[in-house]
């Protein structure tokens, strides 16, 4: 029988001891899905990231991955099922765009092992794949931020992980690099790839999520589609601003979008 791919989140509790961050989290996240995550700072969406990826425990609930507890995975087991992608961060160190990609290969290392013919044939697909081949022999310290945000990318898509997480994966963009990016999520969940992205952005949910994991202030929680999420009344009471939702005209029944635009 086929293995069902699927990250499952069932009343789960997050924090630090038993000091709780957030409330109960219910989802679930399957291939080719993209999940959207909401919240203002300091509501517990950085805590619950650190905790799906393995480096906090739970403090109650379930997290399964393809059916099995997180707690029972190994730490080179979850790095092939769930890769990270952080905000683009310059590292001290002059590696190549094309050295910073194969990092992601550690996870299929083994012990004292270095990286292979296969795992550099690996990471050049992953940088013709995003359109970073041009750049591949530039060090990761002189490109731009655009590009460093690939590059990290690369990197993730190097573990062929079934799972990518993205912490704020436009941050610090322009914005014809941030569409890039988007584009290329979208590109990647058509591929199979479950994802899950926080994001400061309502927008993004309207043009690229499945659904939407909402954060908000006082330990709740709720989950649906983006229409049942990004609304006028929940992003006032969840972020306190003034907000308008509203279709963009002009445009076909394929291509119709909404919009989240704050009132000044």
């Amino acid at each position: 029988m086929a293995q069902t791919h699927r990250i499952t989140i069932d009343r789960l509790v997050c924090g630090y001891g038993q000091r709780a961050v957030t409330g109960d989290v219910s989802f679930g996240v399957e291939p080719g899905e993209i999940v959207c995550i909401l919240g203002p700072n300091g509501v517990g969406k950085t805590t619950f990231f650190r905790t799906v990826q393995g480096f906090l425990p739970k403090i109650s609930g379930g997290l399964k991955i393809n059916g099995r507890e997180i707690g029972s995975y190994k730490r080179k087991e979850l790095a092939k099922l769930i890769a990270y992608v952080p905000q683009a961060q310059v590292t001290a160190f002059p590696y190549s765009v094309r050295d910073v990609t194969v990092m992601g290969r550690t996870a299929h290392f083994g012990t004292f092992s270095t990286p292979g013919k296969k795992d550099y044939e690996i990471c050049d697909e992953v940088i013709d794949r995003l359109g970073i081949t041009p750049i591949k022999d530039k060090q990761y310290t002189q490109i731009s931020g655009g590009e460093r945000q690939m590059t990290i990318i690369a990197r993730a898509l190097a573990q062929k992980s079934r799972f990518l997480m993205m912490d704020e994966p436009t941050n610090n963009l322009d914005f014809g690099n941030q569409v890039k990016v988007l584009q290329h999520i979208l590109a990647l969940a058509k591929e199979g790839i479950g994802i899950l992205m926080t994001t400061h952005f309502p927008e993004h949910a309207f043009l690229c999520s499945n659904k939407v994991a909402l954060f908000a202030r006082d330990k709740r929680f709720v989950c649906g589609t983006s229409e049942e999420i990004v609304t006028e009344e929940t992003m006032q009471e969840t972020y306190g601003v003034k907000v308008r939702v509203a279709g963009v005209p002009g445009l076909t029944e394929d291509e119709r979008i909404k919009v989240c635009t704050p009132v000044l």
